[in-house]
C-alpha cells in the first residue's frame, strides 16, 4: 500500500512540475530571462520566478523532500543538517598566490603611507570542514583559510582569525549564524565589532571606543518565525522553517551622518540611519534580496559613516557581504569609517589617494572570499 501511495505521489508531481514549469517559462520568458533559465542551474532558475509562481511551483517539491526527508542537494554543495541549518562545502583546494599578493600590495601601501594594517578572517559555515568531508561532501574552505594565514605569516602580514573565537564563545557556535542565511545574525556582527575594535586599541593603541560595543548597551529585539534567509529561499522544497530575526540597537545616545556614495543619498541622525526600517516592516519571505541587509542598506558598495561622538579612529573598511552586520557597530567605536566593496567597480589605490587620508584599513573576509580572485583584484 506503502508503494502505491508513494507511486501516485511521484505522478502527481510530476505532472504538477510539468504544468506550473510551462507556466514559469512562459512567465520567465515575459521577462527575457528564458535564455538563463534554460542554460544555468537550479538556483538562477529559482531566483526568476515570481513569488507566486514560486511559492505554487515548489510546494509539491517541499512535499517530496519532506516525504524522503532529503538533506543534501548537489547544487553548490548544500547539506541540511538535522537542526534545519544549511551549509554548503566547496570543491576545490584554491591556488592563494593572486590572493595573497594584492593583500601584500595592500600591506606595502599602508607601511608607505604610515598607515595601519589588519586583515581579518571571518568565520563562515562550515565551521570545521570536517562537518561535511565525514559526509564525503567536498569542502575546502577552511582549509584554503589555514593556508593563507601562513602565508600571511610568512609575509609579515598583521592579521587577527575570528574563527576560534567564535567556535568557543557559545554552546552551539552556529548561533552566530541564521539557519537559512549563509551570513551572521547581528549578535555575530556585535561580537566582531568587538573583537575587532579590540585588536586594534591592543595592536595600534587606537583608542577607539570598546565601552560603547558592550552587550549589556543594546537593546535586543527578536522577531520570531519572520523569515527565510537567501539559501532557504534558493532550496525551499526542503524542510525548512521561518526563523527568528534578530535586532540589535545602541540603548544610548548617538549622532551619526552616513553618506552613500553608492546612490549620493546623505542621511544624519541616530544609529536608525545605518538601518532599513522599511524593509524590516514589509518583509515578505520571497521577496528579492534579504532580510539580512536591514543593516547598512542592502549591501551598499560605498559608504560613509561618520560618528560625531568619537575622536579616534578613521578607518577604511573592504568587505564581503559579512561585514554587512559588523560595519553599523564598529561605527559605535570609530570617528569615521569608510566601508567599501570591491564590487563597487571602483579602482583601491584611486580611491585611496583621492579621499581623505585614513589611519587604518582593514580588510575583513570571510573564508569563502578569501581564495576568490574577483574579490582580490584591487587593481
Amino acid at each position: 500500500m506503502e508503494k502505491i501511495i508513494k507511486k501516485i505521489f511521484t505522478l502527481c508531481f510530476l505532472l504538477t512540475f510539468i504544468i506550473f514549469g510551462i507556466i514559469t517559462l512562459l512567465d520567465a520568458y515575459k521577462k527575457d530571462t528564458i535564455i538563463n533559465i534554460m542554460y544555468n542551474s537550479d538556483e538562477i532558475f529559482i531566483d526568476n520566478m515570481t513569488p507566486n509562481t514560486k511559492r505554487i511551483l515548489l510546494f509539491p517539491r517541499y512535499c517530496w523532500n519532506k516525504l524522503l526527508n532529503k538533506r543534501f542537494y548537489f547544487d553548490d554543495s548544500t547539506y541540511i543538517t538535522k537542526d534545519k541549518n544549511i551549509i554548503k562545502g566547496s570543491h576545490n583546494e584554491e591556488n592563494l598566490e593572486f590572493s595573497i599578493n594584492n593583500i601584500k600590495k595592500i600591506n606595502d601601501y599602508a607601511k608607505k603611507n604610515k598607515i595601519n594594517f589588519l586583515y581579518v578572517i571571518l568565520p563562515g559555515k562550515p565551521l570545521y570542514d570536517e562537518e561535511l568531508t565525514n559526509k564525503n561532501i567536498s569542502c575546502y574552505r577552511n582549509k584554503n583559510a589555514d593556508n593563507f594565514i601562513k602565508e600571511l605569516k610568512n609575509n609579515s602580514i598583521p592579521y587577527i582569525d575570528l574563527r576560534d573565537s567564535f567556535r568557543k564563545s557559545k554552546e552551539n557556535p552556529y548561533d552566530w549564524f541564521y539557519k537559512t542565511d549563509h551570513h551572521w545574525n547581528s549578535d555575530a556582527g556585535l561580537e566582531a565589532a568587538r573583537l575587532i575594535t579590540n585588536e586594534l586599541n591592543n595592536k595600534y593603541k587606537l583608542k577607539l571606543n570598546s565601552e560603547n560595543l558592550k552587550p549589556s548597551k543594546f537593546e535586543r529585539k527578536v522577531y520570531q518565525n519572520y523569515w527565510v534567509g537567501e539559501n532557504g529561499n534558493k532550496i525551499y522544497g526542503s524542510e525548512l522553517e521561518k526563523e527568528d530575526f534578530i535586532v540589535n540597537i545602541p540603548s544610548y545616545r548617538n549622532h551619526i551622518s552616513v553618506n552613500n556614495e553608492t546612490t549620493n543619498i546623505k542621511e544624519e541622525g541616530d544609529f536608525s540611519v545605518l538601518l532599513n526600517e522599511k524593509r524590516l516592516k514589509e518583509y515578505d519571505v520571497f521577496k528579492e534580496g534579504s532580510l539580512y541587509y536591514y543593516y547598512l542598506s542592502y549591501n551598499e558598495y560605498i559608504v560613509d559613516i561618520k560618528n560625531h561622538n568619537n575622536k579616534n579612529g578613521n578607518i577604511l573598511y573592504i568587505k564581503d557581504s559579512y561585514s554587512t552586520v559588523v560595519i553599523p557597530f564598529l561605527a559605535l567605536s570609530a570617528s569615521h569609517i569608510t566601508s567599501w566593496d570591491i564590487r563597487s567597480g571602483s579602482n583601491l589605490y584611486s580611491y585611496l589617494n583621492s579621499h581623505k587620508k585614513y589611519d587604518t584599513i582593514i580588510v575583513a573576509y570571510t573564508i569563502s572570499s578569501i581564495p576568490k580572485d574577483s574579490m582580490n583584484d584591487f587593481k
